[in-house]
């Protein structure tokens, strides 16, 4: 609890976030480890799963991503035009909405069987409930999709040629079908080029 608490405290300060966020990111530790041990006691080794270890890498991997994540989003002062995307409506509901993210993209996508990552995602849920209340997991029940190539890279306008790499911003996409948008529209100028 102390290295990733002092991470998360260190990221989401008071002087620069706001008391709601502040709150949601001081509780993201304690609900991660609970994840964890629940994880861990349920989802066991077998012959067929001899794959299902959780250690601490997967607590890390979880804050990584959490961590990573673009901070204006979450800024108290910056007044975002842009939507947060699915049903999310606030700065502390994207940070529970990345949390979530994260946490099924650590846990869940190493699970095997549909039975298996359907717990996973319902334990999430429920601990988003327990934690936060029914409001905040109600704007997170639609899954919000993290990636970080959805901004165009700058252009020349002389030649026209892309300058520099593609931004790399970690932020979420308004719906699934925009994201595949986007990845299409990436791959086609790919194949172009």
């Amino acid at each position: 609890n102390n290295i990733f608490g002092q991470l998360v405290a260190g990221r989401f300060s008071a002087d620069v976030f706001s008391s709601e966020v502040v709150d949601v990111a001081r509780k993201l530790v304690p609900i991660t480890i609970d994840l964890w041990n629940k994880v861990q006691a349920k989802m066991l080794p077998t012959p067929a799963k001899f794959h299902y270890l959780f250690n601490m890498r997967e607590l890390s991997k979880v804050f990584q991503g959490v961590v990573l994540a673009e901070r204006d989003r979450f800024r108290m002062e910056t007044h975002n035009t842009q939507p947060f995307g699915s049903l999310v409506e606030t700065p502390e509901a994207y940070l529970v909405a990345l949390w979530r993210h994260e946490c099924e993209r650590v846990f869940c996508d190493k699970l095997t069987t549909n039975n298996d990552k359907s717990w996973g995602n319902d334990l999430i849920m429920k601990l988003i409930k327990d934690t936060y209340g029914v409001e905040m997991a109600k704007q997170v029940s639609v899954r919000l999709y993290f990636v970080d190539f959805l901004r165009e890279p700058t252009y020349d306008e002389e030649t026209g040629e892309a300058v520099g790499a593609i931004p790399s911003f970690y932020e979420s996409s308004e719906s699934l079908a925009s994201l595949a948008q986007v990845t299409m529209a990436r791959q086609v100028a790919f194949n172009q080029h």
